[in-house]
């Protein structure tokens, strides 16, 4: 017979003694709604335990991610002193756009009420760019967006801080500036970041761009992809579709690898991963399966349902017996994995 997530859901409710089931988990009684509401999760809660054969899925994730920004410093192309920063945006990028500055002693612009910054486009039509200044006494950040609307022509940017607490202003610690998604890469140039309060001489420098080679640009200003990648050379997004809730092996010589954010980083240009997949699909699911999620389901909806802690625990006892009498049936259904000819254990003995 094959199952339905609405079959499953039943099996779930009989466990509680809960009659009569449900028609449809669609219907907006209070079974229905707890079932649609509870099942996925625990559906995908019991596929993450273990690889179960029937959802262990092998996929190429194809080029590494490429950065989403790039920044260098630039002596041909500036608005004052004799560099500018020259950043380069991305098309393709899959993590955000933005570059994120520390300054090295908090400012204070308390007692200032406007920032200016000269920005430039490459990019043929209107260009945002996004500007937050965190503070650290309070954790806030200060938010200004500023378009560029022509393209390959500097323009000063002015914007009003007076109507900002005083707080926020007193201790700026950090800065980042994120740039619009376009169809194309494209450049901008920023130079002569300055709060000051329209009187001549009386500002505070946020940066003048003065950075005179690539590696002092690129450490002042850092990207989500380096931060991500600390130390990794490669990143990879996990796959989406089938949609992967566990890493199992990164390569057949099972490359070293770190997960963030449903990025994988490593130090191998390609990837070869074997991973279990959201198995959305009842009907691929193992026989024992069935019941293994149908007991999780019940206990997950015992305490709704019933508002019973003892019959709740009962069940998540029946699952976790369960749970390793299915395992050792589905790891019995390959060919068993040998171990190597000098392995560890064998080593330890000489």
């Amino acid at each position: 017979m094959a199952f339905t997530d609405k079959d499953i859901c039943n099996l779930a409710l009989s466990k509680l003694g809960q009659y009569p089931l449900i028609t449809s988990l669609d219907n907006v009684d209070k079974n229905s709604v707890l079932c649609k509401q509870m099942y996925g999760p625990a559906r995908d809660a019991v596929l993450r335990t273990h690889p179960f054969n029937c959802a262990v899925k092998k996929a190429d994730l194809g080029s590494a991610n490429v950065p989403p920004v790039e920044c260098y410093f630039d002596d041909a192309v500036y608005n004052q002193g004799t560099y500018a920063l020259r950043v380069i945006v991305k098309a393709a990028a899959s993590v955000a756009n933005f570059l994120r500055h520390s300054y090295s002693s908090d400012l204070d612009i308390s007692g200032l009420d406007s920032i200016k910054i000269d920005l430039r486009s490459t990019f043929v039509g209107t260009t945002a760019v996004h500007f937050k200044f965190h503070s650290k006494l309070s954790g806030d950040w200060t938010s200004q967006t500023e378009t560029i609307s022509v393209e390959n022509t500097w323009e000063t940017k002015t914007f009003d801080i007076s109507s900002i607490a005083q707080n926020l202003r007193e201790d700026v610690d950090r800065l980042e500036i994120t740039f619009e998604d376009k169809a194309s890469d494209y450049m901008v140039y920023i130079d002569n970041m300055f709060a000051t309060s329209g009187v001549a001489g009386d500002e505070v420098e946020l940066d003048y761009m003065e950075y005179s080679s690539n590696a002092s640009a690129q450490s002042a200003y850092v990207s989500e992809f380096s931060l991500l990648l600390f130390g990794w050379s490669y990143m990879f997004d996990l796959p989406s579709s089938p949609y992967c809730l566990r890493v199992l092996q990164v390569n057949e010589a099972k490359s070293k690898y770190r997960l963030e954010k449903r990025k994988i980083l490593t130090n191998t240009a390609t990837v070869q991963l074997e991973f279990v997949e959201q198995v959305a699909d009842p009907t691929d699911f193992d026989a024992m399966l069935y019941d293994l999620i149908a007991i999780r389901l019940a206990g997950a909806l015992a305490i709704s349902i019933t508002a019973s802690t003892t019959k709740a625990g009962a069940l998540l006892k029946l699952y976790d017996y369960f749970l390793g009498d299915t395992r050792r049936v589905d790891a019995n259904e390959q060919t068993p994995k040998e171990l190597d000819d000098d392995g560890s254990w064998i080593n330890s003995r000489k």
